[in-house]
């Protein structure tokens, strides 16, 4: 047994012999064998495998973080924090780690999860959540890992455990779930939170997953990177300082705002794979992915001189990628982001008919498994390299459907966007005039007609329209009990109903509430718990709410007793009028690019 090894079981052995001291009287003897020393370095082996990874940049081996973390930051009282352990989030209660794609989300869960191991307080339970099937419950693989680490998992024992404040829930990647299973999901976690307070759950997850809206979480933002940590993580990407001062010179000289996009360490990656392979610096977020399908098909052909890896398919790689595109579309619209084997055999048929094309499923997995890397095998599951793999090619498949497909997805994302977010991202770009024409300008003009604003021309939106728009937008709070700062949430209400809506809504609702210092309500001060009264004098019953009872409020009623509503127009105003300009300057661009067409 390595040094290594033998102190770190030492160090995981104390939250076990804790566990049971406290339940010996009930449970020595189903306690008893797992505080024996080897089961505690089988439970410490299984647990550490938790910090080894395969990454985009390494593929074909799982790493350790040890070589390549940066430490991540999340955003508290206005300032970036670095977070070395859960502990360090200050908060007593469950928590959303929330980031947008790439900011390293998991590899930050798996980071804090390794750190809990080490430090011996608690024991982690580290499950990826794209890994629950459409009849399963977050229970039962919970149950699975116990049942591995060698607890006995009867039900009076678990409960136990839950209750002992020694185990610790870290769940990654709750947008990653199935949307049929997120309702049923939440509400198991809410379950948790409920019965077992003392049970530390912590959950990292896109931003509008559903799970930050729960009274049970409050969420922490990763922080994105500065322009000062690009030589940081250049650093631990290679070790090659040539190619770190090369690139670091060429971002800074780019005649584009690249910096701006060099806000996540994995487009510092994207970034480094690109330079290395073309020698240039991309000018936009969609450059970054537009050639990775061939960098990755290659990658290992240009590191070894003269060698060609054989591939499966008789396909060039053109038609390899546009099936490849048609695949990630197909398993984007059906909901999956782990895939069995049959799932992943049935959905290259369907590509293969959508695309025209004649290959054996058996072959074409191959290839983007084995060959490529684009997807993983990992126990009788497949997942894609990056959830981001997956949206840029399902995007770039949508870009190259026939107008009347292409018109009648962008109509259908008017009002059923939340699933499509990334790929909506992507087509800004890479779609640009049918974008523009199909959902960004209707959905405007929808916005407009509603609030009785005119495109036509500017004029400020009159006090009766401000205040209307304010009385679409409101929080909700819990019907009784103590309120804190993550038991309020906020709604959209009758703007919820399109795309830009949302988007429209969500800027004006996320200044207001910097209006009043980043949130409504501290929950604690005195005028806060009169406010807080307030809502549930004036606030509606919630009907929408299924697992507890809220009332809402408008922010029109809000703000007024606060002596606010001047502040909130000009907040109001600011929006509309720059939303007004981009619209006319999106109508020019759709007339400029039909004149140019015509004949």
């Amino acid at each position: 047994m390595t040094v290594e090894l033998l102190a770190a079981a030492r160090v995981l052995s104390k939250p076990i012999n804790d566990l049971y001291e406290q339940g010996k009287d009930r449970f020595k003897s189903k306690l008893q064998k797992v505080k024996l020393n080897s089961n505690i370095n089988k439970i410490y082996k299984s647990m550490s495998s938790v910090h080894k990874v395969k990454t985009i940049w390494q593929i074909d081996k799982a790493v350790s973080l040890k070589k390549f973390y940066y430490p991540s930051s999340l955003r508290i009282a206005n300032k970036n924090t670095n977070i070395n352990s859960i502990s360090k989030i200050p908060t007593n209660g469950n928590i959303v780690i929330q980031g947008i794609v790439g900011q390293g989300k998991s590899i930050f869960l798996r980071y804090l999860s390794y750190q809990e191991i080490n430090i011996g307080s608690r024991v982690p339970i580290f499950f990826e959540l794209r890994k629950i099937e459409k009849n399963d419950t977050l229970s039962d693989h919970i149950v699975k890992i116990l049942d591995s680490y060698g607890f006995d998992t009867s039900p009076d024992l678990l409960d136990f455990l839950y209750s002992s404040e020694k185990l610790i829930l870290i769940l990654d990647g709750f947008d990653e779930i199935l949307q049929e299973k997120v309702k049923s999901i939440t509400t198991e976690l809410e379950h948790f939170s409920e019965k077992y307070p003392n049970l530390k759950i912590v959950i990292s997850s896109r931003p509008e997953s559903g799970i930050e809206n729960s009274p049970y979480f409050e969420v922490f933002s990763i922080s994105p990177l500065s322009p000062d940590e690009l030589p940081l993580i250049l650093a631990k990407i290679t070790d090659n300082k040539n190619q770190i001062t090369e690139i670091s010179n060429a971002v800074k000289n780019s005649n584009t705002d690249i910096r701006s996009l060099l806000t996540t360490p994995l487009m510092i990656t994207l970034l480094v794979m690109l330079y290395k392979s073309e020698q240039k610096i991309p000018e936009q977020l969609s450059d970054f992915y537009e050639n990775l399908f061939a960098l990755l098909f290659y990658r290992h052909d240009k590191s070894k001189p003269g060698y060609i890896r054989e591939r499966s398919t008789p396909l060039n790689e053109r038609k390899l990628q546009q099936v490849f595109e048609s695949f990630c579309y197909i398993t984007r619209k059906n909901g999956f982001s782990s895939i069995s084997n049959e799932e992943m055999h049935k959905t290259a048929e369907e590509a293969f008919n959508a695309t025209h094309v004649t290959c054996d499923s058996t072959a074409f997995i191959e290839d983007i498994t084995k060959v490529s890397n684009l997807m993983i095998e990992e126990g009788y599951k497949y997942h894609f390299i990056h959830k981001s793999v997956q949206e840029f090619h399902a995007a770039n498949y949508i870009k190259s459907r026939p107008e009347e497909a292409a018109i009648k997805f962008y109509i259908a994302m008017r009002h059923s966007f939340y699933n499509w977010q990334q790929e909506i991202n992507f087509l800004q770009q890479i779609d640009k005039y049918r974008y523009t024409k199909y959902l960004f300008i209707p959905c405007v003009l929808e916005f407009f007609s509603a609030n009785d604003i005119s495109i036509d021309s500017w004029n400020p939106p009159t006090e009766t329209q401000l205040n209307n728009m304010l009385r679409k937008l409101y929080f909700h709070v819990p019907k009784s009990g103590r309120v804190g700062l993550s038991d309020i949430s906020y709604g959209y209400g009758d703007l919820a109903n399109s795309y830009y809506m949302v988007s429209i809504a969500s800027k004006i609702q996320q200044q207001l509430i910097e209006l009043e210092g980043h949130h409504y309500f501290s929950g604690t001060d005195e005028k806060s718990t009169q406010m807080i009264e307030l809502a549930r004098r004036l606030g509606e019953h919630d009907d929408e709410s299924d697992s507890r009872e809220y009332v809402k409020i408008n922010n029109y009623e809000y703000f007024k007793r606060k002596n606010l509503l001047p502040n909130c127009y000009q907040i109001i105003n600011k929006i509309i009028e720059s939303v007004h300009i981009s619209t006319k300057e999106k109508i020019q661009f759709t007339q400029t690019e039909e004149n140019s067409l015509s004949i």
